[in-house]
This record gives C-alpha cells, structure tokens and sequence, in this order.
C-alpha cells in the first residue's frame, strides 16, 4: 500500500499525516498506561523500545506490528474475546510524522485554542471499557460549541468490531437531532 502525505492546515500551523486508503484522511490519537496492563515486563519494555525508535524516526513496519500485536486485545472492552489482529499493515513514516505532529500541536496547545472555533456538528462514542479514559472524549468535546457524547457500557475502543449494530442508533439519534 503507497502512502501519500497529507497536510491539514490550522492557525498557527499544520497537522500532518499519511493517507495509505481510499477513503478520506482521519486522525486517530491512541495511547496510554491502562494499555499495558496485563503485559509482563519484557513486554513493556519492547513496547518502550518501539516507542522510542519511533520518536527518533528509526521504527519499522515489523516492529509496528510487533507493537500492535501486544496492545491489540488491549483495545477491547473484552480482551478475553479478541479476534486476531486484524492489522496486517502499518506505515513507519505515518506513524513517526503523525505523532511527531500530534506532540508538537499538544505541545502548542493547537487543539484547545482552535476547536472552541470549529462550527461543526460533533458525536464523540466512547465505549465505557475503552483504555482511554472517558475524559478524552468529555475534555474534547466540552471544548467544541454543542458536541455530544455518548458513552457506551460494553463496549472498549471498537464497538463496530465489538458489538456490531449497536453504533448506527447512535449516528441515526445524533444525525436527526
């Protein structure tokens, strides 16, 4: 799969990403203590490792993969019931450049100065067993005019692979209103 960079202009400067579908460009933020739960120590310390490659610019497409086979199940709200990894391939330079940029606008404070701006309609689903905290998703949104949250009980990160059927309602609900 060919990957074709992006870039997103916001005041004060760009995020970027790669595009590697068909579909239109998304940014996804992940992370997080809860994520390595359950991981015994030498896996946390790959996952360290792989981390750190990345942030120098150096991480390959295996070690991502390495990486994503730890957290995988991790991503659920029933890691017990985890269906393989479905991520059979993830791009070295998007990941590296997309979360350079992720740290620089955190850093700037882009995102809290710049979504009070946005005039959009905005749903944030948020499964209750997800290892982000619900926060990421109420802090968000409280700072954008009107958004919605709905929070979920069974559901981790996936719902759409979790519980299939169970998210329409609630773009059907949030589309209507």
């Amino acid at each position: 799969m060919q990957e074709a960079p992006f870039r997103v202009p916001v005041r004060g400067g760009e995020l970027h990403g790669h595009h590697g579908g068909d579909g239109p460009p998304a940014l996804l933020l992940h992370g997080g203590a809860a994520m390595r739960a359950g991981l015994d120590g030498a896996e946390v310390a790959r996952i360290a490792e792989i981390e750190e490659r990345r942030r120098r610019g150096e991480v390959t497409e295996s070690e991502l993969l390495e990486r994503m086979g730890y957290l995988w199940p991790r991503w659920l709200g029933h890691p017990e019931n985890a269906a393989p990894n479905p991520v059979v391939h993830s791009g070295p330079q998007s990941s590296i450049e997309t979360n350079a940029s992720i740290a620089a606008h955190f850093a700037a404070g882009t995102l809290a100065r710049e979504l009070p701006g946005v005039r959009l309609p905005a749903l944030f689903v948020h499964g209750e067993l997800d290892p982000m905290p619900v926060r990421a998703s109420t802090d968000t949104a409280a700072l954008i005019p009107g958004a919605r949250v709905d929070t979920i009980p069974h559901w981790g990160h996936f719902p759409w692979l979790e519980r299939p059927g169970e998210l329409r309602p609630h773009v059907e609900s949030f589309l209507s209103s």
